[in-house]
């Protein structure tokens, strides 16, 4: 098998990018280096087409395009992205320390040269070749090359085999989802734009009356006068930008006592929250949740719409929540305008892996659920185009499933597939309504404190760690499972002394579901982050088959259909109306494949909604 190490330089980045000065490759057995120049880079494609595999840093987010739009060249091997890899076996990877400041990321081939001890040669002047230019791309291999080995070496910790493989397919669908992009209705983004931006005014003369005054000091001027006995006309100027007309009274009428200072007196600013909660502190405020450290240490108190505000006479503190949430939205959105193309979408982009092993978006993300505030009207914004539908499928309650197959708990996995399981969350936690279940259920997986989980029924951390406790002894199988995971990450994590005597742990690691490790920094994390990497490895398979089945129907992407989005535990897809069922259909039988082809013991589902926009 050929495999080359490779690497090219060109002219621009991807949008502006028209010539391909240079390409190297090194055969990763025989060490040979074949250089690509001016002269003989027409070439390339046909040495490319001897190789079975190309090892290149961002080949998939760049050159593979470049040779796309250059040469009308596509490569049909087998590729090895070395940054791809690199965010999959350390998601929060840091900078070398001896490196300097640079724009370049921890993944990058530079932060890579001072790893392996290579450094990438210095070089700016991209519009013409030279030999300098083919010297930077060479030694670009010869780093890369160097890169290789040691994701080589880190993939030994752990058994990345088949992870390795699938994430750069992956990665290689990701890029083709960005590419096809999601439409949106920019009429309608306006509109509610202009609606928020009414909520705001609206919330902001409701605050006026209940905002104090404060004054802030806008520097000292040292020279106020002229030499003449005038007004500095700097000073005018600064006056009448205000729109104080009555400044030279004032400085005739009043002696000067100390420097002379610009004083701006004005009321609290809704827009800073940090002076809105030190003026609600101030009015006897006793927050309902707090910010913490990492140490579980408080440093400020949520803002929260929830919060009931205590101790607080007036109604400023659900205005300053209401206030925030609205402004919130409201930069969504127009952040979402600003990544708008030419042709109408917004890219979906996937920019590197979580610690769960969950796609980090860029551009559609923090995407507000439907029955959240605004949530509805966002998700409206994301439309078919004209003569095409959505199709969206949803895996069925991926993660309780995989919670399911955990425990092992056959009547358990019965009231999931076929019965009501917030009534069996409820009962086994004693609680008094069927509507706390829910919201006790996923804060105890997301590993919730007491404090938070006794706030559910009224109560703090002890009536929290009372249902804990409760609803642990009405699932033991369930108990079990904790106790095993948190065995097998302290039989490797680090520790250090607590202030009560014993050991605080962090920092272990567990294995994943296809063999990978899962690092996870806190123990109480443990049970969520086991349960996110195996949705986040089940939906990649699903997304993966989906794909290779779609092209295997004989639909054609990007006239037939084009995916436009995966999003954790979904996948959507524009295609013709036509299609729309049948291509549910092969979307719902992957994530159910998925499952049983990763040997996860509870079966799993998918739930097809057609529409015309996200919201349908």
């Amino acid at each position: 098998m050929k495999r080359i190490v490779f690497d090219l330089e060109s002219n621009g980045l991807l949008d502006e990018v028209s010539v391909i000065h240079c390409a190297v490759a090194k055969d990763l057995d025989t060490h040979e280096v074949v250089q690509f120049t001016p002269d003989n880079i027409h070439k390339l494609p046909a040495y490319l087409d001897t190789v079975e595999e190309v090892i290149c840093h961002n080949f998939i987010g760049y050159d593979k395009k470049v040779l796309t739009k250059i040469l009308g060249y596509t490569y049909p091997g087998r590729i090895y992205d070395t940054v791809v890899i690199s965010r999959m076996l350390s998601p929060n990877r840091m900078k070398p320390r001896d490196m300097p400041q640079s724009r370049a990321g921890p993944h990058s081939l530079e932060a890579w040269g001072y790893r392996v001890g290579r450094g990438k040669p210095e070089y700016t002047e991209w519009e013409e070749y030279d030999e300098a230019m083919l010297h930077r791309c060479t030694e670009d291999v010869h780093i890369n090359e160097l890169v290789y080995y040691e994701l080589q070496e880190e993939m030994k910790e752990g058994d990345w085999s088949s992870a390795a493989p699938m994430t750069n397919k992956l990665f290689q669908v990701f890029d083709k989802i960005e590419e096809y992009g999601w439409k949106v209705d920019l009429p309608y983004m306006h509109q509610c734009i202009e609606e928020l931006t009414a909520m705001q005014d609206t919330l902001l003369t409701e605050a006026s009356p209940l905002l104090p005054y404060v004054i802030e000091d806008e520097g000292v001027v040292n020279k106020p006068f002229t030499k003449a006995g005038g007004v500095n006309a700097t000073l005018v100027k600064w006056y009448e930008s205000r729109g104080i007309e009555e400044w030279l009274t004032l400085l005739e009428e009043h002696t000067v006592g100390g420097p002379y200072t610009r004083v701006l007196i004005r009321k609290i600013d809704l827009n800073k929250r940090g002076e809105v909660v030190e003026l609600l502190l101030t009015e006897g405020w006793l927050p309902e949740e707090w910010n913490t450290d990492d140490n579980g240490n408080r440093t400020s108190p949520k803002l929260s719409k929830t919060d009931p505000f205590d101790g607080v006479k007036s109604n400023l503190g659900k205005i300053a929540a209401k206030f925030i949430q609205v402004r919130h939205r409201k930069s969504l959105i127009e952040g979402l305008l600003k990544l708008v193309r030419e042709d109408g979408r917004i890219p979906s982009r996937i920019t590197g892996l979580a610690d769960t092993s969950r796609v980090k978006h860029s551009g559609i993300v923090n995407i507000p659920n439907p029955d959240s505030f605004y949530g509805e009207e966002i998700r409206k914004i994301f439309i078919a185009d004209e003569g095409k539908t959505l199709v969206g499928v949803d895996s069925a309650g991926n993660q309780v499933r995989q919670l399911c197959a955990l425990m092992g708990d056959d009547k358990y996995e019965y009231e999931v597939l076929h019965g009501d399981i917030h009534s069996a969350n409820q009962a086994a936690a004693g609680l008094e309504k069927r509507s706390q279940a829910k919201t006790f259920f996923y804060g105890f997986l997301f590993g919730a404190g007491d404090e938070k989980v006794g706030s559910i029924v009224g109560g703090g951390a002890k009536e929290g760690g009372q249902l804990k406790k409760q609803f642990l002894e009405g699932l033991p199988l369930l108990a079990e499972l904790i106790d095993r995971l948190k065995e097998e990450w302290r039989s490797n994590a680090s520790k250090k002394r607590n202030r009560w005597g014993g050991y605080t742990y962090y920092n272990g690691w567990v294995k994943g579901l296809d063999g990978r490790r899962l690092t996870i920094k806190s123990e109480h994390a443990i049970l969520v982050y086991v349960l996110q990497n195996m949705e986040a490895i089940q939906m990649s398979y699903a997304l993966l088959f989906a794909y290779k089945w779609l092209e295997e129907s004989g639909l054609v992407w990007g006239d037939d259909y084009g995916i436009v989005c995966f999003y954790h535990d979904e996948i959507n897809i524009e295609c013709r109306p036509e299609f729309a069922m049948e291509i549910g259909e092969i979307v719902k039988k992957a994530i159910i494949y998925a499952g049983s082809y990763l040997k996860i013991k509870t079966p799993h589902d998918g739930d097809i909604k057609i529409g015309k926009d996200w919201m349908e």
